[in-house]
């Protein structure tokens, strides 16, 4: 899940304030700063080797190795993630400006999502570096979960029924829908579907050539209106919900 707000520089400083909660650091591949209370070796390990999955996935597809460093914040309990950062228990990572912060590795693991909640937090940080910090917030997550299911072959119900997020507005209002689990569970869902559907329109060089205009400063809504001639609102509530339901 990637942090959102206008007041950034606020976030920043209350983010940094938390830091005396993770008494201990390690550091990896002189990018990735890991910071913890107390964590044992075998969670280490587990965590690292996650990480190095998604980035030889990226590597792999984009031939790119992001410089930024990578704070990784990993809490003890669950309920102190929830207390601090202010977001519900079924999130299970949180993502701003090149640091995530975690919900403690066991819990992850117990709960089967250590691998997922590893892969999104990086994806948020490739994007962000890969583009320049370009990629809106919304299609950020989008593309987040929609690189998940390419690498994992997630299974996806391609049926899917489109529930709450019926608008674009909707759909691209994750201050709204992070606070409702139903509402989160249709964006993740609508987002694949949504990305398969604009991946065909593409040609299948959706990932690439999207990625890539970001990088060199074109807005999303442009790459989508020169390439498909429809502007994305009306092609997510007319092409894309008429073919989905």
């Amino acid at each position: 899940m990637k942090i959102f707000n206008k007041k950034s520089f606020f976030i920043f400083l209350f983010l940094i304030s938390l830091n005396y909660l993770f008494s201990e650091s390690f550091t990896y591949k002189n990018r990735f700063y890991f910071y913890f209370d107390n964590i044992s070796q075998k969670n280490l390990d587990l965590l690292i080797d996650s990480l190095d999955q998604v980035e030889s996935f990226f590597i792999d597809k984009f031939n790119y190795i992001p410089k930024e460093k990578l704070d990784i914040k990993i809490f003890n309990y669950v309920w102190q993630m929830e207390k601090n950062l202010g977001i519900k228990y079924w999130i299970g990572g949180y993502y701003f400006d090149y640091s995530f912060f975690i919900q403690p590795i066991d819990s992850l693991v117990k709960k089967s999502v250590l691998k997922k909640v590893i892969f999104v937090e990086y994806s948020h940080y490739f994007i962000d570096s890969y583009t320049k910090n370009n990629c809106p917030l919304w299609l950020n997550e989008m593309l987040s979960s929609y690189f998940y299911y390419l690498f994992y072959n997630k299974q996806v119900n391609l049926s899917y029924q489109i529930k709450n997020l019926q608008n674009f507005n909707d759909f691209i209002n994750l201050q709204s829908n992070i606070y409702d689990k139903e509402k989160m569970e249709d964006f993740n869902n609508i987002s694949i579907k949504f990305s398969i559907f604009l991946s065909k329109k593409f040609n299948d060089v959706y990932l690439s050539n999207i990625l890539e205009n970001l990088r060199n400063n074109v807005r999303f809504e442009e790459i989508i209106q020169n390439k498909l001639k429809k502007d994305i609102k009306e092609i997510y509530e007319k092409d894309f919900k008429n073919n989905s339901n």
